[in-house]
């Protein structure tokens, strides 16, 4: 069985997960103390570095999920769509069968465990409400981007999962009902303007939230990345771009440490428009995807969409039990090892079996409404 076309990126995925791993532990977490004195001095460095890197700019990354996405889509469906070799709801059922399931089992458990925190102590964790009202909407998928208020959700990850079907729809859209090829990418770019005007003047509308505007301006940065890596022409200038940036941004990491992020910025525009597209073009242009689709790399890579989604109703439940005396649950290691644990099990068994079932009970309730109004 030959391995998946985008196996490459595991790692990607992985990282970047880690980095909003890392940036929530810090923001959430009671106490947000590392211990690594069972390290080496060169390694503690390493690792120093590393969480720095999270906590300053792990906040940011749903813009380079969003821009991953994007590029995925335009190499998936950009094509199918202009033949209309798929239609809109074949598009979208597939969309729906891989991020819903998952997502609703990460906002059941952080409901149960947000549930019991109120009964324990009194008061919800982190100050963040969760009655019936706030499951509800969560369930649906739609409490961010959809409302001009944003509502808060159980399960706070899951507002790039709203933001991300929004992109997918208008995705369709435009690919699909464009005259040209030529309007096709032209909208794609208006709607990254459209993004930056959101975040730049404060719009707070329906589909034109704060959170709309990373989605817009990462996810269809990615389809134009797309576009771009497949001109001929440009392709031969882009590996010395792609080079150049992640020398220097290396550089700078390096020779300014504890400043780097007073020094270049923590703009997502910088990310958006440089950083991570340079490393997509290394990836793809810089002949090393033989060395990236190992089955290690792939695998963190298909458990990283559960580590994101579920690492936040884990933070609960260590919570529980840490403010309940369990002591044995304060350090850094012990809570990464329950996180990795938890994941890898929802990847590996939880995910496609929650993602089985939804489908059926969705053909199920398809087959029995067709019938009644038969």
């Amino acid at each position: 069985m030959g391995k998946r076309k985008y196996d490459r990126y595991g790692i990607v995925r992985f990282v970047m997960v880690l980095l909003v791993w890392i940036c929530h532990y810090n923001i959430l977490m009671e106490y947000p103390k590392v211990e690594l004195e069972w390290v080496n001095h060169i390694f503690r460095g390493i690792m120093s570095i590393i969480i720095k890197v999270g906590i300053q700019i792990g906040g940011r990354m749903p813009i380079c999920f969003f821009e991953l996405s994007g590029f995925v889509m335009y190499r998936s469906y950009f094509f199918k769509i202009c033949n209309s070799q798929i239609d809109f709801k074949g598009y979208m059922w597939k969309r729906i069968i891989r991020l819903y399931p998952l997502m609703l089992f990460s906002i059941l458990m952080a409901s149960c465990g947000q549930w019991l925190y109120f009964f324990l102590h009194g008061d919800w964790w982190t100050g963040r409400k969760n009655d019936i009202w706030h499951m509800l909407i969560s369930l649906t998928g739609v409490s961010v981007g959809t409302f001009a208020n944003t509502i808060d959700t159980v399960n706070g990850p899951i507002w790039y999962i709203s933001v991300l079907m929004i992109c997918y729809i208008l995705f369709y859209i435009i690919i699909r009902y464009s005259e040209s090829s030529q309007t096709k990418y032209i909208n794609c770019i208006l709607f990254i303007l459209v993004g930056i005007g959101i975040d730049s003047y404060g719009i707070n509308l329906p589909f034109l939230t704060s959170h709309c505007a990373l989605g817009y301006v990462g996810f269809f940065s990615g389809v134009i990345l797309g576009k771009v890596l497949d001109d001929e022409m440009i392709e031969k200038k882009v590996k010395g771009y792609a080079v150049g940036v992640l020398t220097l941004f290396l550089f700078v990491l390096i020779v300014f440490r504890e400043n780097v992020f007073l020094f270049i910025g923590q703009d997502v525009y910088w990310l958006a428009f440089l950083l991570f597209p340079s490393i997509i073009i290394f990836v793809e242009k810089l002949k090393i995807s033989s060395w990236l689709e190992n089955a290690f790399f792939a695998w963190l890579g298909k458990i990283s969409f559960s580590i994101y989604l579920l690492h936040v109703p884990v933070f609960i439940w260590c919570s529980i039990a840490r403010k309940s005396g369990g002591g044995y649950l304060q350090g850094w290691l012990e809570i990464s090892f329950i996180l990795t644990i938890l994941c890898a099990i929802g990847g590996s068994f939880i995910e496609p079996f929650l993602s089985q079932q939804f489908d059926k009970i969705i053909k199920l309730l398809m087959i029995v409404v067709s019938k009644e109004d038969a």
